[in-house]
């Protein structure tokens, strides 16, 4: 696709490994916490890498097997990311195999979805 068209040549998908290492990604993602910056919960980070300042993280990926206390630590990323202008327009997507079942569809008639929710 960035061969084809133009306006996906800088766009780049990465793993925490790479936002690390790369100063310009790390900084333009990291929220600050006292001291300190710190690099959100993600497993897959999109941005629109153009090599400078100029490079835009456009969402992180947090991809968990189940769910239990990690919708928390999304909201709790998000949140952190609204409360500075830099990061502000990150968005957040929470991605699951849900393996314990926490939540699932389960369609036993044509076009009705019921949840099952735990407590």
């Amino acid at each position: 696709m960035k061969e084809e068209d133009e306006k996906y040549r800088t766009l780049c998908v990465l793993n925490a490994g790479e936002v690390k290492r790369n100063e310009i990604l790390f900084r333009k993602v990291a929220t600050k916490y006292e001291d300190f910056l710190l690099l959100p919960d993600l497993d897959i980070c999109i941005a629109d890498y153009t090599g400078d300042w100029d490079s835009k993280i456009l969402c992180v990926v947090s991809c968990k097997t189940s769910l239990r206390e990690r919708i928390a630590q999304a909201c709790y990323w998000k949140l952190k990311f609204l409360a500075s202008d830099v990061t502000k327009h990150i968005k957040v997507y929470l991605v699951t195999t849900d393996n314990d079942e926490d939540f699932f569809l389960k369609s036993q008639e044509k076009g009705r979805i019921q949840w099952k929710v735990t407590e």
